[in-house]
């Protein structure tokens, strides 16, 4: 009886959530409808309205996401661009249509080098080490872990090591090498309590937007 409540709690929580997601979207498309500006609100409603979608529409969240890296481009918005990108490589995840996650990724690394924005090159390498695992290629998957512990060890800063460890402890996991998937998860079990890895989220709106 017990578990029958909790699952039926559990529903209706899921419930409760995609209604609310749901009202959310259709009130992004009311906006979007009546904002004529071709401006960076735009950029982020439009943005704000794909992650807002349920899974089921996700044809369509990909087709105003990329109207947004399109709008940001001629903006010369380099932030909103590169948003829009983490944002397409998340959905092509979703649609397990890896090659164009990994695609739009390496794109949003390469410009994130370019203009030496710290936060998108670690971004990258966490959609692309999260990718290239999903195809088990564990050779490419493995550099661009290392490279995201490497990064977050030079700054410092405990959230994101955290993250860099539990990153890399979940592909060794995978790929079996269980002394180094514990070697990694004793390091991250070592970092500092309650550390909340709040840097990252899909919610374009969420992201703090660092850079030019």
């Amino acid at each position: 009886m017990k578990r029958l409540l909790t699952l039926l709690i559990f529903l209706l929580f899921l419930l409760t959530q995609t209604v609310a997601q749901n009202k959310t979207a259709d009130s992004l498309k009311k906006l979007l409808d009546t904002y004529k500006n071709l401006d960076t609100n735009r950029i982020i409603l439009m943005y704000r309205y794909a992650y807002n979608l349920p899974l089921e529409n996700n044809d369509i969240a990909i087709n105003y996401t990329r109207q947004g890296i399109v709008l940001a481009r001629s903006l010369k918005w380099n932030v909103g661009a590169l948003n829009g990108l983490l944002e397409l490589s998340d959905l092509y995840g979703l649609d397990n249509k890896l090659d164009s996650a990994i695609s739009n990724s390496l794109e949003g690394l390469n410009i994130s080098e370019h203009l030496q924005l710290e936060y998108y090159i670690l971004s990258f390498h966490s959609e692309l080490a999260d990718s290239y695992r999903l195809i088990e290629n564990y050779s490419q998957a493995e550099f661009h872990a290392h490279k995201y512990l490497e990064i977050a060890e030079a700054t410092k800063d405990d959230n994101l090591i955290f993250f860099g460890l539990t990153l890399s402890a979940t592909l060794y996991g995978q790929e079996e090498k269980w002394d180094k998937e514990n070697e990694f998860l004793e390091r991250a079990l070592r970092m500092p309590p309650a550390q909340k890895n709040e840097w990252r989220s899909r919610d374009p709106l969420l992201l703090t937007l660092k850079g030019d």
